[in-house]
């Protein structure tokens, strides 16, 4: 069975798969192996600089690779978006971007985003930080954890110690995964930007 490039996939029961997503040239010289169980709806990661091969028991399997989980509206992109992806990649093998949808962004900011959710994530997706990039329908970090069992939460620090995020960390740490703030970029954001867009529109009129 040929099992060397992206998209080479093994039957290894009825129920359980693995599937090459990354070859060595992609992820820090490694291959990325992402092995599903139909039975029980999970799916487990793992990397390494040798193919092997899964038993039934998975008593084999190597070391699981470091997934990371960051996620936001990326309204208007800018540095501040593209460092905290970079940073976030620093510390992780395999990075998943939640990028919020137009609905859930009206929902909590209660305006739409100006750049629209397909285009958004489409920027997103060409981040060479980014290896996945999945629609976030949901503000709830557990719900994100259920579906997606990363390793790590990565945010900006301007958000550190405050009630909301203290009760996401405890939440977060109770099934292993932790929650690590990165340097917030000063002097940017999405919200700055679109002041300053409004304030030049106005002056035109």
């Amino acid at each position: 069975i040929s099992f060397e490039s992206v998209g080479d996939r093994i039957e290894l029961t009825d129920s359980v798969s693995c599937e090459i997503i990354h070859t060595p040239g992609h992820t820090n010289g490694h291959v990325v192996i992402l092995c599903s169980d139909k039975e029980d709806e999970t799916s487990l990661m793992y990397s390494g600089d040798m193919l092997f091969k899964q038993s039934i028991g998975r008593t084999d399997l190597p070391t699981g690779n470091k997934v990371g989980f960051v996620s936001g509206t990326f309204d208007l992109f800018h540095i501040g978006h593209l460092n905290i992806l970079e940073k976030a990649k620093e510390q992780c093998d395999y990075l998943i971007v939640g990028v919020s949808t137009d609905e859930v962004v009206l929902g909590y900011k209660h305006k739409a985003p100006v750049i629209p959710y397909e285009e958004r994530k489409a920027i997103v997706e060409a981040i060479k930080y980014v290896d996945k990039v999945v629609p976030q329908t949901s503000m709830d970090k557990m719900e994100a954890w259920e579906k997606l069992k990363f390793n790590a939460v990565f945010h900006g620090d301007d958000w550190k110690g405050t009630h909301m995020y203290a009760e996401v960390e405890a939440k977060l740490k109770a099934v292993g995964c932790d929650m690590v703030f990165l340097p917030h970029t000063e002097g940017t954001s999405s919200t700055m930007l679109t002041e300053i867009i409004r304030n030049e529109l106005e002056k035109d009129k």
